[in-house]
């Protein structure tokens, strides 16, 4: 029996919201979840949910600069978990402060590599430091 898997198409991915942050942001990284992504084939097979039946997906991110920055997002500044979707942003470069804009990818796991991926973009802004507080002396 052919693997119904080798014809699934992944669902377009939910608008990804834009994200901000300053440099040396003292709370740390942003961060945010990219839905559930479901294919054609899962929802009618094994527990119907839509992401199960044929496997789990994968998350990949990259982005480009569009204005200011001199230094683009590396993976310590710019990162998702391969497997859960959350993206992670923080920067401690003053070099990247500017746009930039990201590309996030869903793909099926490596046995269904045939299956096309699927993108999403969004705005990513870096501000300069954020003053948090003044001592005076």
């Amino acid at each position: 029996m052919l693997d119904p898997c080798l014809s699934t198409t992944l669902q377009a991915i939910p608008t990804i919201s834009a994200m901000t942050t300053s440099v040396l942001l003292a709370t740390g990284a942003v961060t945010q979840q990219v839905g559930a992504i479901k294919d054609s084939i899962s929802v009618s097979h094994g527990d119907t949910s839509g992401t199960q039946y044929c496997g789990a997906r994968q998350y990949s991110i990259s982005s480009t600069i569009n204005s200011l920055a001199t230094l683009s997002l590396d993976a310590t500044s710019l990162s998702i978990g391969g497997t859960t979707g959350l993206i992670s942003l923080q920067s401690s470069n003053v070099a990247q402060i500017g746009t930039h804009t990201a590309t996030v990818t869903v793909s099926l796991s490596a046995s269904y590599t045939m299956v096309t991926s699927v993108t999403a973009n969004l705005q990513i802004t870096i501000l300069p430091c954020a003053v948090t507080s003044v001592k005076v002396v």
